[in-house]
C-alpha cells in the first residue's frame, strides 16, 4: 500500500509515522501513513484514494483528547494542522473559521480585532474542527452556543453545509456524523474592547493552569455524570496520586492521567478500568469517557 502522489500534491506523507510525537498525551504506536496536507485539494486527494481503496482512516486534529493504543493504527491519519485555518470576516459579528486553526490563534484574532464571546476557550489546547466536533467548553459555557453553520466534507466527498436548525450540541458532543470532516464554522462573536477580552483569557487561564498538570496528558478522561463533577467524584474514591506502570492520575486534577514518561496506552487503560470500577462501587455511577481511544 503507497499512497499514489501527484505534482498537484502540496503537503506531507509520512510512512510508518509514530503518532505518540502528535499527541499531548505523547503515548501510541505507529500509523501507516500520517497525511499533513497544505491545502484542501490534499485533504479531498487522500480522501479519495482512502475511499477508492477501501482504506480505513481517521482525522486528527491536534491530538488533544485521544488515546493512540500501543500497536498503533491501520490505515491513514490525516492531520489537520494550520495550513487549514484561516479567518475570515465576514460581517459585524460573524466569522468563518477553517477547522485548522488553533483555540488560542482564534482568540488572538478576536482581541486584536476588538471582539470577543469565546475566552471561555482559553487554554484549552486543539483546533477549531475538533472543538466544534466534541462541543469543548468550560466555566458554563460551550463552542456549541456560537456557531452559526458548519461546512462539512461527508462520507461521499460532497461539501455540505448544515445550519443551526440542523444542529444539535449536547455536553461535549454533537450529531456531526463521525466520518465527516469538519471545514469550516460560521461563529458568532461580539464587539468587545481589547482590554476586557484580556483580562477575562487571564482570568480564565489562572483558573485553568491551577486545574492542569505540567506532565503529559489528553485532559478529561471522563465526562461529568448529571449533577456531578468527574473529578470530585475520582477525588472523592482517592484516586489522585493512584500509578499504573509510568502513567499516573494527577495531583492537580482527579481526573485527568498523567504521563510520567515512557507510559503505554495498556496503562492507562488499566487506570481507566480503576478509576470507573472506584466509581462505580462507592457511587453507583457509570463514567463515560470523554478521550477517545484509538
Amino acid at each position: 500500500m503507497s499512497i499514489p502522489i501527484n505534482s498537484k500534491f502540496k503537503g506531507k506523507i509520512f510512512k510508518d509515522e509514530c503518532l505518540a510525537t502528535y499527541t499531548t498525551f505523547k503515548i501510541g504506536g505507529k500509523v501507516d501513513y500520517l497525511v499533513l496536507p497544505s491545502t484542501w485539494d490534499d485533504v479531498f486527494f487522500v480522501l479519495e484514494w482512502v475511499k477508492r481503496e477501501k482504506i480505513p482512516f481517521k482525522i486528527m486534529g491536534q491530538g488533544s483528547n485521544i488515546l493512540v493504543s500501543d500497536e498503533g493504527v491501520s490505515g491513514v491519519v490525516i492531520k489537520i494542522n494550520r495550513n487549514l485555518g484561516k479567518i475570515k470576516r465576514i460581517s459585524e459579528e460573524f466569522l468563518e473559521v477553517e477547522s485548522g486553526c488553533l483555540i488560542s490563534e482564534l482568540l488572538s484574532f478576536l482581541m486584536k480585532n476588538n471582539l470577543g464571546g469565546l475566552e471561555f476557550l482559553a487554554g484549552i489546547p486543539g483546533n477549531i474542527g475538533g472543538s466544534v466536533f466534541g462541543n469543548s467548553g468550560a466555566f458554563g459555557s460551550s463552542i456549541g452556543e456560537f456557531i452559526e453553520k458548519i461546512e462539512i466534507i461527508d462520507e461521499n466527498l460532497n461539501i455540505k453545509n448544515l445550519e443551526k436548525s440542523n444542529l444539535f450540541f449536547n455536553y461535549r458532543s454533537s450529531n456531526i456524523k463521525v466520518g465527516s470532516v469538519i471545514k469550516s464554522v460560521i461563529i458568532k462573536v461580539k464587539k468587545q474592547e481589547k482590554d476586557k477580552s484580556y483580562n477575562l483569557i487571564l482570568k480564565y487561564l489562572k483558573e485553568r493552569q491551577r486545574k492542569i498538570p505540567k506532565l503529559p496528558s489528553a485532559g478529561s478522561i471522563f465526562k461529568n455524570p448529571p449533577n456531578y463533577s468527574a473529578g470530585y467524584l475520582l477525588d472523592k474514591v482517592g484516586m489522585k496520586g493512584v500509578r499504573v506502570g509510568n502513567v499516573m492520575v494527577s495531583y492537580e486534577h482527579a481526573n485527568t492521567i498523567v504521563n510520567l514518561g515512557g507510559g503505554k496506552a495498556e496503562e492507562v487503560k488499566e487506570l481507566i478500568r480503576i478509576m470507573r470500577e472506584r466509581v462505580k462501587n462507592y457511587f453507583g455511577l457509570d463514567l463515560e469517557l470523554e478521550i477517545k481511544i484509538w
